[in-house]
């Protein structure tokens, strides 16, 4: 947890000293508040493949290949078959029924590869994670939707180039 505190203190610090007069403009706080975000959000979720990869290869493989057949189903079923959308005013192309049809999907994908290819997880740990994942997938989808387009490209532009530019 200190590691975590004295990570984001270094983002706070660094935000303010890079940004001098950016403490006077009114996006000030989502500037930083993104910043800090992504940094977590881009540092601790990979990290959490390690535990599994120490476990087995193909433990560290299950949840990336599920999400991805899970984002490319929802696609798939929201686009052919979606009517309901889910957020309109976040993501007007995301529906229920997308998000329902990959949850089956990846359900019924984990069990048959559970049961036929590899054993390893009971019945009720692969309800678990299909709807872990479901759920969690969605969650995550609709969040950064909603963040990237909280700014427009401009500033989104100019940030990752204050960040990866130096002035002199």
């Amino acid at each position: 947890m200190l590691p975590l505190a004295i990570l984001t203190l270094f983002i706070f610090i660094l935000s303010v000293m890079r940004f001098p007069g950016a403490r006077f403009k009114s996006n000030f706080l989502s500037e930083i508040t993104s910043t800090v975000f992504a940094v977590l959000y881009l540092s601790l979720l990979p990290s959490t493949l390690i535990p599994l990869r120490q476990m087995g290869f193909i433990y560290a493989l299950i949840p990336i290949s599920l999400t991805a057949f899970y984002d490319i189903s929802a696609y798939i079923a929201g686009s052919t078959l979606g009517k309901h959308k889910l957020a309109p005013s976040i993501s007007p192309s995301k529906t229920w029924e997308g998000s329902v049809i990959a949850l089956v999907a990846i359900f019924l994908v984990l069990f048959i590869v559970n049961k036929y290819w590899i054993p390893l997880f009971a019945f009720r740990d692969v309800c678990l994670i299909a709807l872990g994942i479901g759920i969690l997938d969605t969650i995550n989808n609709i969040f950064i939707i909603s963040i990237a387009h909280h700014r427009t490209l401009p500033e989104k532009l100019h940030t990752l180039n204050c960040f990866f530019t130096s002035k002199s």
